[in-house]
């Protein structure tokens, strides 16, 4: 019985032991624990041997017993140095540092002699006596101040952890001063004062609170963050003992009912053996799962399942669109799942600060703007991560604010390297919150940010809606105020540019017929440099009453008092009258004009004079941006419905980024302004609505540095006949045709 305590005391501290150190080894905690684990399973097998000497050797015995001492005295101090760690972090006084550790290295050392342990021998009947050294006193001084440090350390930790916390350090205290108790009372106490040493026989048993108590804290509270390797080691070893039971039971009772309490022969138990085996195999996993129900049903009361969770926080995150809703909404869950005492978000406006929205489960504390600028100050100088009260600096101003808040985690909130929010919770109402529940906060956190995101947009969209509406109306009153006024100075300027038309035309008409009167001799002999200046004279007038002649068209086109006078004439008889008038122009500038296709009379039905304008237009312009000694090509073509017209120069051309504005009103492209700085702008946007007034069509193509073709296309005469008097319409256009 003695070896099975033993082992399964020595087994169960290994374990445990093993189960903290790798679940992270980088841990403090979590190495201290691996070594008290460790340096009590040396005193336990220690103090069985020196109960037990290998091959009643007594020296074996001795050296067994100040092993014991040792591994006590090392035992004690990784448990008083555990406290240190938990269930805070916390850095002891330099001046204790040194003071327990130089005492610890003392009665460590001194323990490996008789000055501590003693010695062991045979009495005269056969039976152990042991003996204490003449320093045992303060060897239990140091057990009774490491004690006491223990106590100081669990019983008043530091105020920045949460109540669970609290109950699980309590717990620890309990165990490990029950342990340390029961070992000085069953080890030292008894058999230094009654001289029994028999009881240190039962000072291993004292570890089992120890055990028991953290095994409990890990399955039950998730201490050291090993509960799922323990509570599924509890599965396993369960089943294992079941099956081993089964095994037993059988062959006992085979051996019973079948052998007659004879002992199994090789032949009969081969087979058992077999049967057994397949048995169990079959049985195994039924039972294994069985406990593995019953271990979950016992530990994991308060426990969720992961995709459940997400499952749930999708269907909110994705169903809700108002950005308030949604957070309490996620905040209830998020609590609930988390058994959290509260949960709420505290989400940015545009990254400000002064606007912010706040909600989450009813009740929850409420943070002041101050408060959030302490956080993100904190931010500043520490990566973006969750946030865990308990890890800050003890005594901050952080810390202290989230401890008056009873907040215990911070999750910041991310979008594009900005903090749009935070999530915070409060203190978990169970066992405190586990490595994998900071992992499931850390996974939903994308998930929380672009469904806050979108809330926000949306959020936005509906707030500029409820204010769209007045803005509109507002706007649309302006505007047809501004539209009003617009119209009346718009016909005031047509109304004032078809009065000076009219008034500038008449003196003009005169200045330009005295002076033809003077170059054809009427008035007397003129001198060659006379006549120069006075046709220069003559021309200028000629060009201004063509340039109010433009303004008071586009007066016409504005006021819609642009009245085509519609007649038959022949258009390559009047293309030739402009060109003879248009070629004393060109000459001067070395340029020749080419009429091409002008081989019969080509009638149409269209206002005579306008076309008249638009042809001289077309080609005044050729004139004007053409390279000298070149020639610009007059084209004619007709169809059995159409006719058209195309001067086709080698031009400036119009760049390609300007052609769509070209035949718009008072509008130039920059190369022909520098080419001609005296043009309107109104030509083209004339001869655009004098054609489209006819039903015809424009035609346009350029390259810029190589030329243009302009040009139009009206109907023949014979396609428009129904226009005319049934009777005349065949004559007028048979005089044409002669």
């Amino acid at each position: 019985m003695d070896i099975i305590i033993l082992a399964t005391t020595c087994l169960i501290n290994i374990s445990l032991g093993v189960f903290v150190l790798f679940q992270n080894r980088g841990a403090r905690v979590n190495s201290t624990f691996g070594l008290l684990a460790a340096f009590l399973s040396v005193w336990v097998l220690s103090s069985y041997l020196t109960n037990n000497p290998l091959y009643d050797d007594i020296a074996a015995a001795d050296i067994a017993q100040r092993i014991a001492y040792f591994s006590a005295t090392l035992a004690i101090f990784a448990a008083t140095l555990l406290t240190y760690f938990y269930p805070v972090d916390r850095r002891p006084k330099k001046s204790e540092t040194i003071l327990f550790g130089l005492a610890t290295f003392a009665v460590a050392g001194l323990s490996l002699t008789t000055l501590v342990s003693g010695g062991v021998s045979y009495g005269e009947q056969g039976q152990l006596i042991f003996t204490t050294g003449e320093l045992i006193g303060a060897y239990l001084a140091y057990f009774l101040a490491a004690i006491a440090l223990i106590i100081r350390n669990l019983l008043f930790p530091a105020k920045s952890i949460n109540q669970s916390k609290k109950r699980q350090a309590r717990i620890v205290m309990a165990a490990i001063i029950a342990t340390a108790g029961l070992g000085l009372i069953f080890n030292v106490i008894i058999p230094v004062i009654f001289n029994q040493w028999q009881s240190t026989e039962y000072g291993p048993l004292a570890t089992v609170i120890l055990v028991g108590s953290i095994s409990y804290l890990i399955a039950r509270h998730g201490l050291f963050d090993v509960q799922t390797a323990a509570v599924r080691t509890v599965g396993y070893v369960s089943s294992l003992a079941v099956i081993t039971l089964i095994y037993f039971s059988v062959a006992s009772l085979l051996s019973v009912l079948v052998l007659r309490n004879q002992s199994i022969d090789a032949s009969i138990a081969s087979p058992i053996n077999a049967i057994l085996a397949i048995f169990l195999a079959l049985v195994f996993q039924p039972i294994k799962s069985f406990f593995d129900r019953w271990s979950n049903q016992i530990f994991y009361r308060d426990s969720y399942k992961v995709d459940e969770f997400y499952a749930r926080l999708s269907t909110i995150l994705s169903s809700t669109i108002d950005l308030r809703s949604l957070l309490e909404q996620a905040s209830k869950q998020i609590a609930s799942t988390l058994k959290s005492s509260q949960a709420f978000f505290y989400i940015f406006y545009d990254q400000e600060v002064e606007h912010h929205m706040s909600a989450g489960t009813h009740g929850h504390t409420r943070m002041l703007m101050h408060d959030v600028t302490l956080l993100k100050d904190f931010y500043l100088d520490h990566s973006n991560s969750l946030l865990r009260t308990e890890l800050l600096e003890e005594g901050s101003a952080l810390q202290r604010l989230l401890n008056a808040k009873n907040i215990t985690i911070v999750l910041p909130l991310h979008q594009n390297g900005r903090t749009i929010g935070y999530l915070f919770l409060g203190e978990q109402l169970g066992s405190g919150y586990s490595a994998r529940d900071i992992g499931v906060l850390s996974t939903i956190s994308n998930e929380l940010v672009i469904a806050i995101q979108n809330a926000l947009s949306l959020q936005e969209v509906r707030d500029l809606n409820a204010t769209l509406q007045q803005r509109i109306l507002a706007a649309t009153v302006e505007l047809r105020s501004s539209n009003s006024q617009l119209k009346h100075l718009d016909e005031v300027k047509d109304e004032f540019i078809s009065m000076a038309s009219h008034q500038l035309r008449t003196p003009l008409t005169s200045i330009k017929g005295y002076l033809s009167m003077v170059l054809e001799g009427d008035v007397g002999n003129i001198s060659a440099q006379q006549r120069s200046l006075l046709h220069e004279a003559f021309k200028s007038s000629e060009r201004m009453v063509r340039l109010i002649t433009d303004f008071l068209n586009v007066s016409r086109l504005q006021t819609g008092k642009f009245i085509l006078e519609k007649a038959l004439f022949d258009l390559s008889e009047v293309v030739k009258q402009e060109l003879e008038n248009l070629s004393v122009i060109a000459k001067n500038r070395n340029l020749s004009l080419r009429l091409v296709g002008a081989d019969g009379p080509l009638p149409v039905f269209a206002d005579e004079s306008k076309i008249r304008q638009v042809i001289m237009n077309y080609v005044d312009n050729a004139i004007y941006y053409s390279r000298p000694n070149g020639t610009i090509v007059i084209k004619l073509e007709s169809t059995k419905k159409d006719v058209s017209v195309s001067v086709i120069d080698t031009g400036i051309g119009v760049p390609h980024s300007e052609q769509e504005k070209l035949f718009k009103k008072f509008y130039r492209a920059p190369n022909a302004r520098k080419q001609r700085p005296d043009g309107t702008g109104v030509g083209l946007f004339l001869a655009r609505r004098v054609v489209e007034e006819h039903k015809g069509k424009i035609i346009f193509s350029s390259k810029e540095g190589k030329g243009s073709t302009f040009g139009f296309s009206l109907p023949l005469a014979d396609a428009l006949t129904s226009d005319l008097v049934p009777d005349e319409a065949p004559q007028e256009v048979a005089k044409i045709a002669q």
